[in-house]
């Protein structure tokens, strides 16, 4: 831990680091320190400064410590030492979170020291380290306390104030601690405890020492207390009421405290202040009672009961000192009433808090509250009467043994089947209610329904359906019936169409072999398929009448293959296929993979190939041959006869060669050539087309 001391050197601005000796913003291990260094007032960011430590405003601070706008500082275990009075301003609402232990323990346990040891003033004065009013009103302090610990506040001027647990349940302690001042009282304004903080002492066993007399505590404004304890002890409390809501007074049994209806109170010495504007009153609601040593309304104060019986009760040890308004009178020595004389004694004193209790009625608890009636539950003469129902917790046996001159009507537990109401006689014999006397004494069954006629006792059954008989229905069956929309007709064409209508279907890459369904207007529009190679065919031709060829595929050389000598050579050709594919046709003369057409399928196909090649030195014994060669599932092969160009000095072309072709589907096609010319040679033309051929 370190501390991080403002200067404000260049500007007022917390945010900028330079601001800070060392030229570092304080951070989480750091503690903020404002002390005679500063030269400059400090507006705070909290957007740049979000945790600390802890902060400590010391007594040589002559600047102000300013928050203009709304957020949060944490201050995780270091806390808050206040030295200095009227150094610290809040134009917009601003909160100091204290979480981790405790850093002030011994006498005070608390996040929060006011030292007055070299500033008296903070001895006196009423605003204490706040600039004016509304400075403290915009800030709160929130007390995140660990379970189990005990709050013992310093005396002092607060803001607002906030009680809760980070775990478990802290407790505030409103005893006594010795201060690091002299001022005397715990002033704040706004409380607010939650329901895991207990206004008590954590130790149940507490009692009072003789100091608790010198504690002091002002509520200056709201109070909002979640837990169900507000034990005083011997301290002092004064209570400013608010005008903003109904004022209520922290009594016992009060249900507009407490984390349920059951809040417990202990006071001790008790000051009704003036309000925060004229007329406001501090309420001591219905039915309860204000127990306390003594009772002080000041000037301007105002502490009423309700006009009207049970009214609330004021008992005190000591004369109250009226110097303001109350509406109670005395009833007794040390006792007050709202209303009347008559006594009052409310649940938490012993008492009923009713005035009569209708004759016949049952009393009702209301946990501290006033008991209360049902005219639906009365006792009358020799019975009771409840309307409606009567619950009974079932049991395993009697709940007291029967005996002679009662009987006993109780609920057997028998678990897992239903309980049962019972009836136990003098003599201990049960009779379970509602069977026999005019019940039902046999039983017929007729099919599906099994059993004949059972007197007594027997199984009673239902066979199962069948496709001619009434029965019972297997699960497998339900499911299948529930499977079936409503008004489903499989051989309604209506239905059928309307249920493919809007249908979502997959999509696929059509096969060349692929099945299309086809409603064939020419018998009787039965349904029929064909495969897409013959749809896409005649969607690009039109109809295939008798003899109709249909190129497929029209192949040239890729650039200007070279043939060696006495070599058979595989041409790859380049084409743009109209149906089917070009792929990588085996070799088949040994001049590796070329690339070949691919048959779409089974059919009639017409090949037609024609090459034309580079001059050459012709003589009765040099030539050029090509063949169309096949590569299918029997491997590859040539198709037809070799055709031939001999004896041309001048080089020449193969004149066109034609094959009618019977191939399947997969075959692939392509073109070899050979020459024994001499050395390499250039094919400067060549070509292979393939038409389908239909109709024959």
């Amino acid at each position: 831990m370190a501390d991080v001391v403002w200067q404000g050197s260049s500007s007022t601005a917390a945010g900028t680091a330079a601001n800070w000796v060392g030229g570092s913003l304080p951070g989480s291990g750091d503690v903020a320190v404002f002390n005679s260094t500063a030269a400059a007032d400090c507006v705070w960011d909290a957007s740049a400064i979000a945790t600390v430590q802890g902060v400590k405003i010391d007594d040589t601070f002559d600047q102000v410590w300013i928050i203009d706008s709304s957020g949060t500082l944490n201050l995780t275990s270091a806390g808050l030492i206040i030295e200095k009075t009227n150094v610290l301003a809040a134009t917009a609402a601003f909160t100091f979170n204290f979480t981790g232990a405790l850093p002030f323990t011994g006498n005070i346990e608390s996040y929060v020291k006011i030292d007055s040891s070299s500033h008296s003033d903070l001895d006196t004065d009423v605003l204490g380290v706040f600039v004016n009013p509304s400075s403290r009103s915009n800030l709160t302090y929130t007390f995140n306390t660990a379970d189990t610990v005990d709050i013992i506040l310093d005396d002092g001027v607060y803001p607002n104030m906030s009680f809760t647990a980070a775990s478990g349940t802290s407790f505030l302690a409103l005893i006594y601690g010795t201060p690091f001042n002299t001022y005397g009282l715990v002033d704040m304004l706004n409380v607010t405890v939650s329901a895991s903080c207990e206004v008590r002492k954590a130790s149940t066993t507490y009692f009072p020492v003789s100091n608790d007399f010198l504690k002091k505590f002002k509520f200056g404004g709201t109070l909002t207390v979640g837990s169900n304890y507000w034990y005083a002890y011997r301290s002092t409390c004064t209570f400013v009421p608010q005008s903003a809501s109904a004022y209520r007074f922290p009594a016992e049994g009060e249900t507009n405290f407490g984390a349920s209806a059951n809040f417990y109170a202990q006071h001790h010495d008790v000051i009704i202040s003036k309000g925060d504007v004229d007329g406001t009153q501090c309420l001591l609601d219905s039915g309860h009672i204000l127990s306390c040593n003594s009772l002080t309304i000041e000037e301007g104060g105002i502490f009423v009961g309700p006009a009207e019986h049970p009214g609330s009760e004021v008992r005190c040890v000591k004369r109250p000192t009226i110097e303001g308004t109350w509406n109670f009178v005395q009833v007794a020595d040390g006792i007050y009433s709202s209303v009347d004389p008559r006594p009052f004694f409310g649940v938490p004193q012993g008492g009923t808090g009713l005035q009569t209790v209708t004759k016949g009625s049952i009393l009702i608890g209301n946990d501290m509250n006033v008991l209360s009636t049902d005219p639906n539950l009365t006792f009358a003469a020799d019975h009771l009467h409840v309307d409606r129902a009567i619950k009974i917790t079932e049991g395993n046996d009697h709940p007291v043994s029967p005996a002679s001159g009662y009987g006993l009507l109780w609920v057997k537990d028998n678990s897992p089947n239903p309980n049962t109401l019972i009836f136990s006689d003098g003599a201990g014999t049960d009779t379970t209610l509602g069977s026999g006397g005019g019940g039902v004494t046999s039983v017929a069954t007729s099919a599906p329904i099994t059993g004949g006629t059972i007197t007594s006792t027997g199984t009673i059954g239902i066979s199962a359906a069948t496709t001619s008989a009434a029965g019972s229905m297997s699960s497998a069956d339900k499911t299948k019936l529930d499977g079936i929309e409503a008004s489903a007709d499989v051989t309604d064409a209506t239905n059928v169409k309307s249920a493919l209508d809007g249908m979502s279907i997959t999509s696929v890459t059509p096969a060349l072999n692929d099945e299309i369904l086809i409603q064939d207007t020419d018998d009787s529009d039965n349904l029929k398929t064909a495969t897409f190679s013959d749809v896409a065919t005649t969607i690009l031709t039109g109809a295939p009448g008798t003899g109709t060829m249909v190129t497929e595929f029209v192949g040239v050389p890729s650039g200007t293959p070279s043939i060696n000598s006495a070599t058979w050579t595989d041409v790859s050709l380049d084409g743009t296929p109209l149906v089917g594919s070009t792929s990588d046709v085996p070799n088949y003369a040994g001049g590796g993979t070329k690339k070949g057409y691919t048959i779409p399928a089974d059919g009639l196909y017409y090949v037609e190939a024609a090459v034309g090649f580079s001059g050459w030195a012709g003589n009765d014994t040099t030539y050029y041959i090509a063949r169309i060669t096949q590569n299918s599932s029997g491997g590859s092969a040539s198709l037809g006869a070799t055709f031939s160009l001999t004896g041309n000095s001048d080089g020449g072309d193969i004149n066109p060669v034609q094959y009618y072709l019977a191939l399947s589907q997969n075959d692939q096609v392509g073109l070899a050539v050979y020459q024994n010319i001499g050395s390499a040679k250039t094919i400067y033309f060549a070509q292979l087309s393939i038409r389908r051929v239909f109709g024959v």
